[in-house]
């Protein structure tokens, strides 16, 4: 996850970066650095995240990963 996904699903959330910050337990200045691509967003930061988005419109939300093909 980035900042620009971390923002896209604040918005979808209906949250300020304050209240997103008090729901995921980090503080709010970590939440804009992040959005901001400043900071690095943790795994467990951005599953909890993805977590909420799921409980809160009862979708899925796709995970943007790469993964590496292994060559044969």
């Amino acid at each position: 996850m980035d900042g620009e996904e971390l923002r896209r699903l604040r918005t979808v959330l209906g949250l300020t970066q304050a209240k997103l910050a008090e729901a995921v337990g980090v503080t709010t200045n970590a939440i804009a650095l992040a959005e901001r691509g400043e900071r690095g967003i943790s795994e467990p930061l951005a599953r909890l995240v993805k977590m909420l988005v799921q409980v809160h419109t009862g979708q899925l939300v796709p995970t943007r990963r790469t993964t590496k093909r292994r060559s044969r």
